[in-house]
């Protein structure tokens, strides 16, 4: 989640800035989980204050994004992966997760105010953090259940992938301060 605490952007930039002289140090760069919804001003301030010495993991970002071109090309195939990963919440939600039960319980009320005017969303927290699990479920066996559907998605739903993604990496590019040559 994007940095909300109430000491603000200040605090933010040198807690980073000490970790990274820190990581310097050792010869390490501190390692950022891009996340979901983090601002650009978080990204700036995080960059400014570690010398833009960082390192970003994107991959759950891209998958989020796969998600919502899904949702807007293919909703029956969103829809399905939306429900599974709706039931593995509800399976943490059941197993004591405070997150699952949280996440799942604002998706029930959700449900219910919406009606027969209710949608699955890509952007449904529940979703944003057990979508995963349907990419990588595994028989007994270790076989991947789903993996073709998500290698086999169609020329129309990879193009605008693609053009999402890059617009994306673009974005993170200059909110980071980097430079376009």
């Amino acid at each position: 989640m994007d940095y909300r605490k109430p000491d603000g952007m200040p605090d933010l930039a040198a807690k980073v800035a000490e970790m990274s002289k820190i990581a310097a140090e050792y010869g390490a760069l501190l390692d950022f989980h891009s996340g979901s919804d983090k601002s650009s001003l978080t990204y700036q301030t995080i960059s400014k204050a570690a010398g833009g010495k960082i390192k970003l993991k994107v991959s759950g970002k891209l998958q989020l994004i796969l998600s919502e071109v899904i949702a807007d090309l293919d909703p029956k195939f969103f829809d399905e992966w939306w429900d599974y990963s709706l039931v593995t919440a509800r399976a943490e939600a059941d197993s004591g997760s405070a997150i699952a039960i949280e996440f799942v319980r604002v998706v029930d009320d959700r449900m219910k105010a919406d009606g027969a005017n209710f949608r699955k969303l890509p952007q449904d927290r529940f979703f944003t953090d057990f979508s995963f699990g349907m990419v990588g479920a595994k028989d007994d066996k270790g076989a991947f259940l789903f993996r073709d559907r998500f290698y086999s998605l169609s020329p129309e739903i990879q193009t605008e992938y693609t053009k999402r993604v890059v617009a994306y990496i673009i974005k993170l590019a200059e909110d980071l301060g980097l430079r376009r040559k």
